[in-house]
């Protein structure tokens, strides 16, 4: 029975969300969500000076800063087609702090004719000097880590396509069968990296580099997932590994334990319908999911198009004693 359920849980944070916008809008709310969605639309139409002001005023709403690093890529290529260098250089300051610049975004910075005037600002070799210091430690591992998140999201990617056309079970257990064993040789590859530089965080190999760590630790037994834990806690209190991703642990670990959850993260299907695993103190679940910047809980769910009637719904025991059987 275990078996059959584990082939059930929703896979891993990547999957929660249709796009990066959804995931902005839903998480991080008011004003930045009407002021990021004024931004991309002004981007869209070429309107680089309005898109620059939109991206000021949401870094400004979110605490002179940004909710996900990545951001600071669109903010810096608007201010540069707007012509401000100053404003470019600030932004692109600001990703070179938070993330690695990876192999092709070198070669642009230093040999594209169009960033001249950048590599002509003061506030340049002050950047280079990051950009490089940063690759030399961890610009390898970066760029296998990369190579390792492909091969964790591959098959994924396929079983949304597989499930509708395998409709032997055979062939879906052989096809998760799959999936199991790139997963483990996925956790050696990333064991033999938390050996040799402990755990990466977010200024050494930026926010996707550290996402593929979480998945792949996510991705693995719980065993697995609980020899790590403290070290990612550790992270998350220094600022270097994303709170959320610890929540999505912390509730998977709870799930495969066959107890409550903490933050309604985890989502499991019950024949043909997707429902809540059971939460700990339903009542308090958006106040803990506020600390750390989660959409409430009934926008959350929207995503599988779960509607909750009762606060009953969200202590359905049942699944607890399905799932520890």
């Amino acid at each position: 029975m275990r078996y059959k359920w584990m082939l059930l849980i929703v896979p891993s944070m990547v999957f929660i969300v249709p796009s990066s916008y959804a995931q902005l809008r839903y998480v991080y709310g008011e004003p930045f969500d009407s002021l990021y969605k004024q931004a991309v639309a002004a981007e869209e139409a070429e309107d680089y000076s309005l898109a620059l002001a939109r991206y000021d005023a949401a870094f400004g709403a979110f605490g002179d800063d940004f909710p996900t690093a990545p951001i600071y890529t669109s903010a810096f290529y608007v201010a540069y087609n707007s012509s401000e260098w100053d404003k470019a250089i600030f932004y692109l300051g600001k990703y070179t702090n938070d993330c690695i610049v990876n192999e092709k975004e070198y070669r642009l910075l230093m040999g594209a004719e169009k960033f001249t005037p950048l590599r002509n600002h003061p506030q340049w070799p002050a950047i280079l000097s990051k950009i490089d210091s940063k690759r030399k430690a961890y610009g390898e591992v970066y760029e296998e880590l990369l190579h390792i998140g492909a091969r964790d999201q591959a098959l994924r990617q396929m079983m949304k396509c597989a499930e509708g056309k395998l409709k032997d079970s055979l062939q879906i257990r052989y096809f998760y069968q799959l999936m199991n064993q790139e997963d483990s040789l996925n956790l050696l590859a990333v064991e033999a990296i938390i050996e040799k530089h402990g755990w990466l965080g977010n200024y050494q190999v930026g926010e996707d580099g550290n996402r593929i760590l979480m998945q792949v630790i996510q991705h693995n037994d719980l065993a697995t997932q609980e020899k790590y834990l403290p070290l990612i806690r550790a992270s998350v209190e220094q600022g270097q590994t994303d709170a959320t991703s610890l929540a999505f642990l912390e509730d998977r670990i709870r799930l495969y334990q066959g107890r409550y959850q903490i933050y309604g993260t985890q989502v499991i299907k019950d024949g043909e319908i997707y429902r809540v695993f059971p939460i700990e103190d339903p009542d308090q679940v958006d106040a803990r999911r506020a600390k750390l910047n989660f959409e409430p809980l009934v926008e959350y769910l929207n995503f599988f198009d779960i509607k909750i009637n009762s606060p009953d719904e969200l202590q359905l025991d049942y699944l607890l004693e399905r799932w520890t059987e």
